[in-house]
């Protein structure tokens, strides 16, 4: 979904992070990226899972990062409640 659809990608977010992540700051960031690829997932425990992202940036820089990210929900819709580095 991202970056090219960032505004469906948000209403993935819980309530509770959107607020912590603040909208604004959301577009911001993804509106620097040209393109992100997804390497390891690793199992990490109570709905977790650190990930291995690569970026693109818009200006052809590569930027990666490992991040958790914790998700709740059930089969039909799931959804960020949480991340970081």
């Amino acid at each position: 979904m991202l970056p090219g659809n960032v505004s469906g990608a948000w209403s993935q977010l819980l309530p509770e992070y959107q607020a912590q992540t603040g909208y604004d700051s959301y577009m911001n960031f993804w509106g620097t990226i040209r393109s992100v690829s997804v390497g390891a997932v690793t199992p990490g425990g109570d709905n977790r899972a650190v990930v291995s992202l690569t970026y693109i940036l818009k200006d052809g820089s590569t930027t990666s990062e490992s991040r958790w990210v914790q998700v709740v929900g059930d089969k039909s819709r799931l959804q960020i409640a949480a991340s970081g580095t």
